[in-house]
This record gives structure tokens, sequence and C-alpha cells, in this order.
């Protein structure tokens, strides 16, 4: 009988974050595709497993040797860093392996860096949307961060390689000089780094080549929520709003 995969969302690659299901699923698959540093945080649950970093094969190449994993009758489980939901690079895989591929949710890392900073990215009366792109994905699109920005909307960075004076000079173009800017590397990783700053301030908060390398695992948070208070009154609100309904149901 033909093998499965799974493409199980790793989250920022804390194992502790991996959904139930995941790790049952990555506990029992003979084989595991890991890329880039999951293969160093998830160490103690890949022994004795084939290992792969997927990013070392051309995609004939990649889904030819999950193919042959899945004909012997074996399970395999790709890692995908944060969840499919958001900048996942492997829709074409599933896409390829059809009813073959079953995919297990995860927390992204964008939930992972709400919780480092201890802050909602909607806040009534502040910002009722959150933007989510990247300055390395949003070229060639119709959008810009410049157009983005003027929505002053919570706005979360994939991704950045752009110089933090060029992407500063954009996000100005909506959200004023004093807006907060949060900086997390390693989001739940150990070495967890979370650098608050303001818009007008950020270009001589940061280490330049460590902000604009891509390649360096971090998100950029821009927007008023960071550092907003919420009124408490409307939960009174919500209460007395709910008593009343909950007593017109009983007459």
């Amino acid at each position: 009988m033909r093998g499965k995969i799974y493409f199980v969302g790793g989250g920022p690659g804390d194992p502790a974050l991996i959904a139930m299901r995941g790790m049952e699923l990555l506990r029992r698959a003979k084989t595991v595709l890991a890329p880039g540093f999951f293969k160093d945080t998830y160490k103690e649950h890949l022994a004795g497993k084939e290992v792969l970093e997927p990013f070392d094969y051309h995609h004939a190449e990649l889904v030819a040797r999950i193919d042959a994993c899945l004909d012997r009758g074996d399970d395999a489980v790709f890692l995908v860093p944060g969840d499919l939901a958001v900048f996942s690079p492997v829709q074409s895989i599933i896409d390829y392996f059809g009813e073959s591929a079953e995919v297990v949710p995860g927390v992204s890392t964008m939930n992972a860096a709400s919780a480092a900073l201890k802050r909602t990215f909607d806040l009534p009366g502040v910002s009722h949307s959150t933007i989510v792109t990247s300055p390395k994905t949003i070229t060639g699109s119709p959008d810009s961060i410049s157009d983005l920005s003027r929505h002053r909307s919570t706005m979360v960075l994939f991704m950045n390689n752009k110089p933090v004076e060029e992407l500063v000079a954009e996000l100005s173009e909506g959200y004023a000089p004093d807006t907060p800017v949060a900086v997390i590397y390693n989001v739940s990783l150990p070495g967890q780094e979370i650098l608050m700053s303001r818009l007008s301030a950020l270009a001589a908060d940061v280490d330049h080549g460590r902000f604009r390398d891509e390649d360096v695992f971090k998100l950029v948070i821009v927007g008023g929520v960071l550092a907003a208070t919420e009124d408490p009154s409307w939960w009174d609100r919500r209460k007395d709003t709910r008593d009343a309904r909950h007593a017109a149901k009983k007459k």
C-alpha cells in the first residue's frame, strides 16, 4: 500500500510549538524533509530517520525521492517552516502529490512573534487589520510597501532584504515617524532577541547587515498596536450586552 506525505507546520523551529498530531506523524515517519536549521532544532526527533534537506534538490529530483519513499509503503513528513498559510514554499509539491498529500497546520512565525511581544495585532481604535507581506516577495506585484503603509494597519514583514534606510523611507509614506517598530530575531528559539524602536530611529538602532540579510531569521512588525493601551470598558459593555441578550431570550 502506497504511503502518504504529510506537510506538517513546524512553527518557527521550536519543537514545543508543533501540533500534537504533527508530532505523532513525525515519530512514525521514516523519511523527514527538514529545511535549514530545523535539522538542528528537531534533532532529537529525527534520530534513526532518513533526513533530507529539501532545498538541496531540484523540484523533479525532490518529488522523485519522495515518490520512492511512498512507493515502498512508507510515510514521509515535510516539516514546513511556520505554516502553509503564509509564505510557504511547498504548494507545488502538495499539488504534485494530490491525494497522497495531507497538510497538518502549525503555529506560524507571526503567531510566535505576537506571543513573544505579548501583543495582539488587532486592537479596537488602533488597527482592525493586519497586513502580512515581504519586501523580498512583493517585488513585481501591484502592491508596494509604500502603498500598503498608507493603510496604517499593523504590518508584519517577513524576509526583509532591503537596506534599513530604504525600508524606512517606504514605510514613512504612511506611518508617522513615532510609529513603534519591533524587530524579532530567532523567534521562539534559543537566542531570541527583540529590538523595540520607532520608525524614525530604526536606522540608528539596528545592525544594518543583519537587518538586510534575508537569511537571518527575523520578523519586522510595524504599527501603533505595539505601544497602545486598551480601554477595558469594552469588556463591561460586552458583558452587559450579553446579559441583556440572554434576558431577552428568556422572556
